[in-house]
C-alpha cells in the first residue's frame, strides 16, 4: 500500500520538490485544488471539495495513509456545482480553528479518516527533521520554565518568560503531529530574531520540519542564539 504526501505551499515543500526523484517507493506527491501554485511541477490532482472522488481516486493508486506538508489554506480555490457546500463546510473549519492552515488539516483529516490512516509525517519523510538531539547554546532550566507556562500553546509563537523573548514550535496540546506540524527555517529564524528580538528558539523534534539547518546553526552561532530541541 501507498502513502499521499498532500502538497501546500512554503520552503518545507520546496526542500521535499528537491528530494522528488529520491524518494522512497511507496511515496506519491499529490496536489490538490485548494489553489494552484506550481506552474511547472504537477502531480496527481486530489478534489478536496468533492467526498467521493477524493477518497476513490486515492484508493485508486493503492493509497492507505496520508501526510499533508507545507501552508494549506484555501486560495482561489478550484470549485463548482455541489462543491461549494464542501467549500462552506471548510470554511467553518477555519472559523472554528482561527487559523486557516489548521483549519484545512482539520477539514482533509475529517473527509479521509474514516478510509485512511494519518501517520506522523517525521515517520514518514525523516530527512525534513531533526535526526538528533539539537543543543546550540542549550538553556535546560529555561526550556523547562517555558514548558510549563506554555505547555498548552502550539504552533510558532513568541512567548516572555524570565524576561527572554522566546521563540517555541510545537503542536498544540490535544492535538496529534499526525495532523499539525511547524515549519523552522533561515528567514524564520533571522526574522524573529532581528524583528522581535528573539534569542531563543525551542522546537519540538517530532513535529518541527527543519529546512537548512547547518544554515540555521551558523546563524545562531554567530550571534550566540539559542536553538535547542525537546521530545
Amino acid at each position: 500500500m501507498n502513502t499521499a504526501v498532500l502538497i501546500g505551499q512554503g520552503p518545507e515543500v520546496t526542500a521535499l520538490l528537491a528530494r522528488a526523484d529520491r524518494l522512497p517507493k511507496g511515496l506519491i506527491l499529490f496536489e490538490t485544488n485548494l489553489s494552484r501554485v506550481r506552474k511547472h511541477v504537477r502531480f496527481p490532482l486530489v478534489n478536496l471539495f468533492n467526498t467521493t472522488s477524493a477518497p476513490t481516486m486515492l484508493a485508486a493508486q493503492e493509497v492507505s495513509r496520508v501526510v499533508a506538508v507545507g501552508t494549506l489554506r484555501p486560495a482561489n480555490p478550484r470549485v463548482k456545482g455541489a462543491e461549494i457546500e464542501q467549500l462552506k463546510r471548510l470554511l467553518r473549519e477555519i472559523t472554528i480553528a482561527k487559523n486557516a492552515n489548521d483549519g484545512t488539516r482539520i477539514y482533509i483529516h475529517s473527509l479521509l479518516r474514516p478510509k485512511l490512516k494519518f501517520p506522523a509525517v517525521r515517520s514518514v519523510l525523516p530527512f525534513l527533521f531533526a535526526r538528533k538531539t539539537v543543543g546550540i547554546n542549550p538553556k535546560p532550566d529555561l526550556l523547562a520554565k517555558t514548558l510549563q507556562q506554555h505547555g498548552r500553546s502550539g504552533g510558532c509563537h513568541t512567548v516572555t518568560v524570565s524576561e527572554e523573548s522566546i521563540g517555541i514550535f510545537r503542536s498544540r496540546a490535544g492535538e496529534p503531529s499526525t495532523l499539525f506540524n511547524c515549519c523552522l527555517f533561515p528567514e524564520k529564524l533571522e526574522q524573529l530574531h532581528r524583528n522581535k528580538s528573539v534569542k531563543v528558539f525551542f522546537f519540538d523534534r517530532r513535529c518541527t520540519i527543519l529546512v537548512e539547518y547547518k544554515r540555521m546553526a551558523v546563524y545562531a552561532r554567530k550571534n550566540k542564539l539559542t536553538l535547542q530541541s525537546f521530545n
